[in-house]
């Protein structure tokens, strides 16, 4: 068990904890700096790729520039040449002169010799050039050596996209996107110009086909670290220049990098090619829209942060080694003195203040050593005082037990009374506070009863008010059915003499129908006799098939107004009987309208009557509500003086428990005093200071 206790106390030394820290403080800085000196590492590798990959990239395009700068000026040196200017002149003058053809054709082909020998010369200068040719407005095809036109029969230039590129843009050199030639297989572009004649204008067109074998054989070796390469692309995605020649000449529109690439004009992106994760730093040549770029794997910098690791952790296997050496010498220069404390500890804490502990040293250590031996002597001396003490305390605790017992006794007493007291005072106290809620509860009612009064109040001057109101408009009734009744006297009289009216009508329809057929008949009589007459009485019978027309129109016309005046007969009758009954209506209207005045009147009688009721009760109410405020206010008193009565008894009762409670857990207190005078004279007869 000693063995297990002493194996503990190793394991939790100071030596075996310090040892770990010292360690840690000296490793952990070291494996932070190791780890940001990896992140920092890796970027300073990554921008120095971006930075390596974009200047070649740059230098590649200034590479092209220069190529197609030589290229242009061989282009404008041609266009000003006169050589050039007179193969396209000469031709037009030969065929437009059949006189003097055979001696334009000497000059024509001497021309052709100067020009295509100068030509040959400029293919001959490298730079890819291949072949560079004319085309005149004519349709005519002149070219170098390599190109001859008696190989191009039927050849029309003018429809080429090189020669209607160049003349959409005159006094311009333009850049056809690269092809693959027929003829020789290779890829090469197109760079043309105009020719102008002396005066201005255009004779056609100069152009020069450049193969970009040279040009992929010059940057095939070009590479950057061990996965960098360098390739151009067109802007429709052809590859012009690869160290994987099989790439050249095909489209990558599809993949990744093409829209990368295609994205902007120049930059640094991340994409993925055949599986692999890849940088590129690109740049657009801005005279053929070409993408120059440069592109390495994603983990180019993988073997430069592996080495940067390996000696990173040299270091701190070195740092750790030499750490826990250091550890070891601190920790032994620490735990020596500490073991010396540790033994004198343990004797005092086994009761053996007899021995002083020496630590020749004067740092801390030294200190804790004389602080302890002072300690240890100043024990001693309060452990004698202690001894004398607690005998003192054993006997005066005795004496004190015996006293506590005797007051305990009286103190019970008084408690019991006062608590009976208390009881009375409390039982009081509920008295008076249930009288104090049956006098709220009377007031609550009363101001019910002075809210229902004067609800009933406000009722009764809505009445009198709506009384006088139902007066008035009585009496406004009254006036307007007698003036009804005086217009419909007035309208019966109207109706009778138009029904008077509309019967003399009647008669004297029936007079105008009367004399409407004998007219007619007088009429007819004419035409008879008219007849009679023969050509003669024509006239006079046109007169009268006039007048017996006229006579039927009447005839037709009074029926009409005959009918309309029965009509009006028969409407004039109802309107008779109606306005009878409206006499008759009215008048009972006149004898309901007098009744409602007669109740009405005996109404206003009964609210005046009410009126004095109302406010004899008014009155009433207000005594009432002085006195019930009298009431409550003197209960209110009663109740406030029984609850101090009944609270200053229960704080009377409650400081005599206390005060049982405090003799009581003196008297505890006594003999537990008493138990440790006891106690402690034994614990101090084990401590050895002799």
């Amino acid at each position: 068990m000693e063995k297990l206790s002493s194996n503990k106390r190793k394991r939790r030394s100071i030596k075996n904890k310090l040892l770990p820290l010292i360690v840690i403080a000296m490793v952990l800085p070291l494996l932070i700096l190791s780890i940001l000196n990896y992140g920092i590492s890796n970027k300073v590798l990554l921008d120095s790729f971006k930075n390596n990959s974009k200047e070649m990239a740059y230098q590649m395009n200034r590479n092209l520039n220069d190529m197609f700068m030589e290229i242009e000026a061989t282009i404008n040196f041609l266009s000003v040449d006169e050589n050039m200017k007179d193969l396209v002149s000469l031709e037009e003058k030969m065929n437009s002169n059949d006189d003097a053809k055979e001696k334009i054709k000497e000059e024509l082909d001497r021309t052709k010799y100067f020009s295509r020998k100068m030509i040959d010369n400029k293919v001959k200068t490298g730079n890819g050039l291949f072949s560079i040719y004319v085309g005149s407005r004519n349709k005519t095809f002149f070219a170098n050596s390599t190109n001859k036109a008696g190989d191009m029969a039927g050849y029309d230039p003018t429809q080429r996209p090189w020669y209607k590129k160049a003349m959409e843009n005159p006094d311009k050199v333009v850049y056809i996107d690269p092809y693959v030639s027929p003829s020789t297989g290779k890829l090469m572009f197109t760079m043309a110009k105009t020719l102008k004649g002396n005066n201005g204008e255009i004779l056609g067109v100069i152009g020069a086909d450049i193969t970009l074998d040279n040009f992929a054989t010059k940057y095939k070796d070009v590479s950057m670290g061990h996965s960098g390469v360098l390739f151009v692309m067109s802007p429709d995605g052809i590859v012009l220049s690869h160290p994987d020649e099989k790439l050249i000449g095909q489209s990558v529109k599809d993949q990744e990098v093409f829209k990368v690439i295609n994205s902007e004009k120049e930059g640094f992106k991340e994409y993925t090619f055949e599986g692999k994760h890849k940088y590129t730093s690109f740049i657009t040549n801005d005279k053929t829209s070409w993408k120059i770029a440069l592109s390495f794997n994603t983990n180019e910098t993988a073997n430069e942060l592996n080495t940067i690791n390996k000696t990173n952790i040299l270091i701190a296997l070195l740092s750790s080694i030499m750490g826990i050496i250091f550890a070891l010498y601190i920790s032994r220069m620490i735990t020596k003195p500490l073991k010396v404390l540790e033994d004198g500890i343990n004797k005092a804490a086994s009761g053996d203040l007899t021995e002083d502990i020496n630590i020749n040293s004067k740092d801390e250590f030294g200190n804790i050593g004389n602080a302890f031996n002072q300690m240890t002597a100043n024990l001693k001396s309060l452990i004698g005082e202690i001894v004398s003490s607690a005998k003192v305390v054993s006997e005066n605790s005795m004496s004190l037990r015996d006293m506590s017992g005797q007051t305990s006794s009286a103190t019970t007493e008084v408690a019991y009374t006062i608590g009976e007291i208390a009881k009375t005072a409390t039982s009081q106290a509920v008295q008076t506070q249930r009288g104090m809620e049956k006098s709220e509860q009377l007031s609550e009612s009363i101001d019910e009863i002075s809210k229902a009064i004067h609800t009933v109040k406000e009722v009764y001057d809505n009445v009198t008010k709506l009384n006088s109101n139902g007066m008035k408009e009585i009496e406004d009734l009254t006036s307007k059915t007698a003036l009804v009744n005086s217009e419909t006297e007035k309208l019966n009289e109207v109706i009778v003499a138009m029904d008077t009216s509309s019967q003399k009508i009647g008669e004297i329809i029936e007079t105008i129908k009367s004399i409407a057929d004998q007219t007619n008949l007088l009429a007819l009589n004419a035409s008879i006799e008219a007849a009679r007459a023969g050509e003669a009485g024509r006239g006079f019978s046109v007169v009268a098939e006039e007048i017996r027309k006229l006579s039927e129109s009447t005839a037709y016309s009074t029926e009409e107004i005959n009918k309309l005046i029965i009509d009006i007969q028969k409407r004039s009758s109802n309107a008779v009987t109606s306005i009878s009954a409206t006499k008759d209506t009215l008048g009972k209207q006149i004898g309901a309208v007098n009744g409602t005045r007669e109740v009405f009147g005996e109404m206003y009688k009964s609210i005046v009557e009410v009126s004095n009721y109302m406010k004899h009760i008014e009155a009433l109410n207000k005594t009432m509500i002085i006195n019930k405020e009298d009431i409550v206010e003197a209960i209110t008193e009663i109740s406030g003086a029984s609850e101090e009565t009944s609270a200053s008894t229960e704080e009377v009762s409650a400081s005599a428990e206390e005060i049982l409670a405090i003799i009581e857990d003196l008297s505890a207190s006594t003999n537990k005093l008493s138990e440790l005078a006891e106690n402690l004279l034994q614990e101090v007869n084990s401590f050895k200071v002799e």
